[in-house]
């Protein structure tokens, strides 16, 4: 008894320290990848404007598969506003931001905002379809599994990224991490009061 409670006293500091040390920067998705201070340094689920580095200012044009069948090609959305989501079934952030991302398409999809999920799952829709179920998932899922349409937007650091498009086809934001829909909003909102009144 004595001896199991000496063990228990010896691993108490070391418990300690895992649960309660802040994980180091370099830990980070962001740290050593030629970005910005403000990027690398930026608290939880960051929303960044784009300020150049080799990511492109308008969204690259692509055609993907979709889980729903057919096919989805970007610049068939022009005149719209599009939240682009860079996700994979395994990511667990990504899990997470799927129910807000279904609440802002149920939202706003009737004023012309497209949600489009591009998936990173390597097996296609073999995990995207039991996910897509699961989530009851309403957008467009399509499928990047080599992840070619992630390099054309200049790579991906983190799942999920997120890009806010104008309807122009210009990206105006980057979201690293859970898409935060409610600071999201207003922005999102102004975007579409212009497509519905593009003389005022």
């Amino acid at each position: 008894m004595r001896r199991a409670l000496l063990r228990l006293f010896l691993l108490l500091p070391v418990l300690l320290w895992f649960g309660c040390a802040e994980p180091a920067p370099e830990a980070t998705p962001a740290a050593d990848l030629g970005l910005t201070d403000s990027l690398r340094h930026a608290p939880r689920n960051p929303l960044v404007q784009f300020e150049g580095h080799d990511y492109p200012d308008f969204a690259p044009d692509f055609t993907a598969p979709l889980l729903q069948g057919d096919s989805l090609t970007l610049a068939a959305l022009r005149g719209r506003v599009v939240v682009l989501n860079f996700w994979a079934t395994w990511c667990a952030p990504c899990l997470h931001e799927t129910p807000d991302l279904v609440a802002l398409h149920q939202e706003l999809s009737e004023e012309g905002l497209v949600v489009v999920g591009i998936s990173q799952d390597a097996d296609g829709f073999e995990s995207v379809a039991a996910f897509a179920e699961r989530f009851q998932v309403p957008y467009p899922l399509a499928s990047d599994p080599d992840g070619e349409i992630a390099e054309t937007y200049g790579g991906l650091y983190s799942l999920p990224t997120t890009f806010v498009i104008d309807q122009e086809g210009k990206i105006l934001h980057r979201a690293l991490g859970p898409f935060p829909t409610d600071r999201m909003r207003p922005l999102l909102r102004e975007l579409l009061t212009q497509i519905q009144s593009p003389s005022g």
